[in-house]
């Protein structure tokens, strides 16, 4: 439960909601610019923003991956 009184009962925020109200206003690129800088596909980018289910299954699902794979090459250190 948060300590601040303003925050109280309000719900997290989504993270394509994040993108679209205030990341990619702020950057002033097109969407399929910055899908191209993140390694996604446009399409994904929009399911993100319009916040769809199965795409953040399949985000989260790369992000893992590549998060094992960077631990992997770390230990071979």
């Amino acid at each position: 439960m948060s300590r601040n009184r303003l925050l109280r009962g309000l719900k997290p925020m989504h993270p394509g909601e994040m993108l679209r109200e205030e990341v990619l206003p702020a950057l002033g690129k097109s969407k399929a610019e910055i899908a191209r800088l993140l390694g996604i596909s446009r399409q994904t980018l929009y399911d993100i923003i319009e916040e769809n289910p199965d795409a953040d299954r399949s985000v989260n699902r790369r992000c893992y991956r590549r998060a094992t794979r960077i631990r992997r090459f770390r230990r071979a250190d």
